[in-house]
């Protein structure tokens, strides 16, 4: 807690605006070391912007040092109904004649269970009357039932009481005739339990039928025999207790099959989407699939080709009363002439020679071609150039920015006197130059310039960037800038279409010699060395190969300036060591203000005493003056 101080009692000085005043000309020295501090930090911030814009740049280096991205050919198909084609790495102009004799396929297996569009009740009612008379109720119950998409509410008013089934029936049948009008619904006895029957046939196909009832009408549902959302065809929520009913099955838990050697088990409860998320998730290969619209189950092959296999043991009976009548189906292999040369695949998508097949007809000669597209590879350069000029533009203009020496950073006592938009303007230009001239950016961009116009080695065709018209701006301002020659970009396509894979070579060759373990010694043979097949390397290194190398380089060497992390090294020159050395610096700084400012009030409080107790002694012979009158 800062003290309470009651300074100028006996002086009538303002004793703490003296001390203020003597500590701002003490803390002038501290403000300085402070304002040193911030130019550091706004210096670590600008090193990481520029680490944005080249990191920026490296990630479409990235895209284009490799030898499969300079791979721009258009392909095209005599017949695309027949054959298509697409690029996957052609390296070459080439024309095909292709036909395709089989298609690949894939096992499989399909089957509809018979379905005559009844919806019989899971629960039989008693012989030829009713255990316990069926009662509404109290309240009337309702049940929603919809047939082909047309949905009434049958109503059983509260009171009513059945004694038999038939009455139940008729009573039903009655409602459905006034909901959707005559020989549109049957009802029906069978075999114990109330069933119900679209009448009308839709486009060739049974109408769906489905009922349902919520709340306590769904309990009421129940003892009619249905259960909530009963449908008269097979739906992904059907339960395998309801499936086996539907199926004439007696229900068992035991609802089983192999396929492929693995078992496939339900419950009774499980329903018929879980069956398929059994099979498909087992290791089978096969899939499973259910249209419910035109209630087909298909097993089929994960993989197209003779060695594509479904192999099933019904060992509960339940794929029998599906509807599956075989059990075994094998995949075919495709088969087609490619050149006059017979060849096979296990898919109808495959890739010869960096170019991408689909086979879709069968017995249809067709031709394909591959040519450089050149618009592509130019628009590549164009825009490798480009995303070039501008991170070397953002990186010169910070190395030639104004320094601005009368706008230093603000103390916290100024920026109190100033407006937040005064602030920023302020510290906007004190910021400027501080990367003026930088070290660590001035070679970063000096190899860059190296990496692009010095010649690529042991490559045939075009070896340097002039050969295909392209020139490093001979205008001082544009500071190194890639432009055409003559602002002309004839030569450049001229050299595409005469050589595109001489183009790729100068962009992302490779070098052809390996490299050598990297010696610990750096003053031994072996080093030397090292660094002599380095330099070999780099040398038949492709100009964006190069290049890369040297983004990544300046990268790693600006993040070793702003914090040194991630970096072995004694020899941490980094800003955020400076920083750390200025705030230790700081603390004994402020430690020292405190203690002297404590000495400026010690000093006056002395003061204060000596002048108090001089007062004290005036007015005491002042009044002894006075009594001898």
């Amino acid at each position: 807690m800062d003290r309470i101080r009651f300074g100028g009692l006996a002086s009538g000085m303002d004793t703490e605006s003296i001390v203020q005043k003597l500590m701002q000309a003490e803390r002038m020295k501290y403000d300085s070391v402070k304002a040193k501090k911030q130019k550091l930090v706004w210096k670590q911030d600008m090193y990481r912007e520029m680490n944005t814009s080249l990191s920026t740049l490296q990630s479409t280096l990235n895209k284009i040092r490799w030898e499969g991205s300079w791979s721009k050919y258009k392909l095209t198909s005599s017949n695309e109904a027949a054959i298509s084609v697409t690029n996957s790495g052609a390296t070459s102009s080439a024309t095909h004649t292709m036909k395709a004799t089989k298609l690949a396929e894939y096992a499989q297996l399909s089957a509809s269970p018979k379905n005559d569009g009844t919806m019989p009740g899971l629960n039989k009612l008693t012989g030829d009357s009713l255990t316990t008379p069926l009662e509404v109720g109290t309240k009337d119950k309702k049940i929603t039932v919809n047939l082909g998409g047309v949905e009434q509410t049958i109503t059983f008013a509260a009171g009513e009481k059945f004694e038999t089934p038939e009455e139940l029936k008729d009573a039903l049948q009655q409602r459905l005739n006034a909901a959707f009008g005559g020989n549109k619904i049957k009802a029906e006895i069978i075999d114990g339990a109330l069933s119900l029957e679209p009448v009308e046939i839709a486009t060739g196909a049974t109408k769906p039928l489905t009922v349902a009832g919520d709340g306590e009408n769904s309990d009421f549902l129940k003892k009619l025999g249905f259960y909530q959302g009963q449908s008269n065809r097979i739906q992904r929520f059907t339960t395998m207790e309801q499936l086996q009913k539907r199926l004439g099955m007696a229900p068992s838990d035991d609802v089983s099959f192999e396929i492929n050697g693995q078992k496939i088990e339900l419950k009774k409860h499980e329903s018929v989407q879980e069956l398929i998320e059994k099979v498909n998730n087992s290791t089978a290969g096969v899939k499973l699939s259910y249209d419910e619209y035109n209630q087909t189950f298909s097993f089929i092959s994960k993989n197209s080709g003779s060695d594509a296999v479904i192999n099933i043991k019904d060992t509960s009976g339940i794929l029998d009363k599906l509807g599956f009548s075989t059990l075994e189906a094998h995949g075919q292999d495709a088969e087609f002439e490619l050149d006059n040369i017979k060849m096979t695949r296990n898919s109808n998508t495959f890739t010869i020679d960096g170019l991408t097949y689909n086979l879709k007809e069968i017995n249809k000669t067709v031709t394909v071609n591959a040519q450089p597209d050149t618009d592509a590879l130019f628009n590549q350069i164009k825009d490798f150039m480009d995303k070039y000029n501008e991170t070397i533009d953002i990186i010169n203009k910070k190395l030639g920015e104004k320094t601005n020496r009368s706008f230093q950073p603000l103390t916290d006592e100024q920026k109190k006197e100033m407006k937040e938009k005064e602030i920023e303007l302020w510290e906007e230009k004190a910021k400027s130059g501080l990367l003026k001239n930088d070290a660590y950016l001035s070679s970063a961009l000096m190899e860059m310039r190296q990496a692009l116009y010095q010649s690529v080695e042991g490559i045939a065709g075009f070896n340097h960037l002039s050969q295909i018209g392209i020139e490093t701006s001979g205008d001082y301002k544009d500071k190194g800038k890639l432009i055409f020659k003559n602002n002309d970009e004839t030569k450049l396509k001229e050299a595409i279409a005469k050589d595109p894979e001489a183009i790729a070579k100068l962009f992302s060759a490779k070098p052809t010699k390996e490299s050598l373990p990297k010696p610990s010694n750096t003053s031994s043979p072996e080093y030397a060395a090292y660094k002599a097949r380095e330099e070999e390397r780099y040398k038949e290194s492709g100009l964006v190969v190069r290049l890369y190398a040297r983004v990544e380089q300046a990268i790693n060497d600006v993040k070793l300036r702003i914090d040194n992390k991630g970096y072995e090294t004694s020899d941490d020159t980094s800003i955020k060591k400076e920083i750390t050395g200025i705030d230790k610096r700081l603390l004994r700084m402020e430690k020292l203000l405190k203690e002297k400012e404590e000495r400026y009030y010690k000093q006056f409080t002395a003061m204060e005493k000596a002048l108090s107790k001089y007062n004290s002694q005036s007015n005491w012979l002042s009044s002894q003056f006075g009594m001898g009158q």
